[in-house]
């Protein structure tokens, strides 16, 4: 793949604008709620997802104006044992992370315990029926957009970008940059959501299809947003007001 000039500045983007922007919007839901402003986490959420979106138009703007083909971002489909293998083991991934979810409905005592697992996104956690919608479509977003520009946009610029290394510098440099994303969670949270990276694009490098990998992230956040909510219960207050 060709790079030009807007290619950098993405990738720039990436690596040292989202950060801080992580940080910043994060401290403002704190602040918010610290207020009690009660849409502070339907604005986060808002925000988070304006955002993804706009990288990821960035991302196919590139496509189109440089008419780059559709299979460098992962999104094509090519049959055989790389995408079964793929789909069977996501399948099995999306069975074990809603295991726990079924567990606690059935044990709602459950939940409490898992409380200490959230508390570095205790601030986001959805507490209400509302919140919960709105944290979905952050949970969709989050899968569709960050597969598609840290995984399948990131791994083939650094496989572009770089002499020696290839997918795996790739693989490598594009985890960091999609834990660096997630610096508003401190240190454990970008090394935790780091290694979640580098075993994504491991699986992507396996698969060759983001397709896959978006419906695992999906999954992955849809059920951590509802095990988060059950660990944080509180009693439904009024609706909110914009």
């Amino acid at each position: 793949m060709d790079l030009t000039t807007f290619d950098h500045i993405l990738v720039a983007t990436l690596f040292l604008v989202i950060p801080v922007f992580s940080v910043t919007d994060y401290r403002k839901l704190e602040s918010r709620l610290d207020a009690g402003l009660p849409t502070a986490r339907l604005l986060f959420y808002r925000s988070i997802i304006a955002w993804s979106w706009s990288l990821a138009v960035a991302v196919a703007a590139l496509w189109l104006v440089y008419e780059r083909g559709i299979r460098q971002l992962g999104l094509g489909v090519e049959p055989g044992w790389r995408l079964w293998s793929g789909l069977a083991i996501a399948i099995v991934v999306c069975g074990l992370f809603i295991a726990p979810l079924i567990a606690q409905r059935r044990d709602p005592e459950r939940a409490k315990a898992t409380a200490s697992q959230f508390e570095s996104v205790k601030a986001m956690i959805p507490r209400t029926d509302r919140e919960a919608k709105e944290f979905s479509a952050l949970s969709i977003t989050a899968g569709v957009c960050e597969e598609i520009v840290y995984r399948g946009y990131l791994m083939v610029y650094f496989a572009s970008a770089l002499a020696i290394g290839g997918m795996w510098a790739g693989a490598l440099l594009s985890s960091l940059a999609f834990g660096l994303a997630h610096t508003y969670q401190g240190p454990k949270g970008v090394l935790k959501t780091g290694l979640f990276g580098l075993v994504m694009a491991g699986f992507y490098m396996l698969s060759g299809s983001v397709w896959l990998l978006i419906a695992v992230h999906t999954v992955v956040d849809l059920v951590s947003g509802r095990l988060g909510r059950a660990a944080f219960a509180i009693p439904e207050a009024a609706p909110e007001t914009d």
